[in-house]
């Protein structure tokens, strides 16, 4: 048999709610960085990718989708020559 009285029931699971609506915020804020973060190296691999002389139209792409980070390095490693190891 539990002994906890309705209002401590209620206290408690507003306490844990409480701290729940906490952690999801930090948990918000954690992935608000990430997508920031983010978004700053994708522009950068943008822009490194432009001054190399890929076309705008490959660099920003289309409405069907943008190059990710990863596409624009492997575009940006197809216009760096190849320097073999002495």
């Amino acid at each position: 048999m539990n002994d906890e009285t309705d209002a401590a029931v209620i206290v408690r699971l507003t306490k844990e709610l409480l701290e729940a609506r906490a952690e999801i915020e930090r948990q918000k804020e954690t992935i608000r960085l990430h997508f920031s973060d983010w978004a700053e190296d994708h522009t950068h691999a943008q822009t490194v990718a432009k001054h190399l002389g890929i076309p705008d139209a490959q660099v920003e792409g289309d409405s069907y989708g943008v190059p990710g980070i990863q596409e624009l390095v492997d575009m940006i490693a197809a216009k760096v020559p190849i320097i073999p190891d002495k």
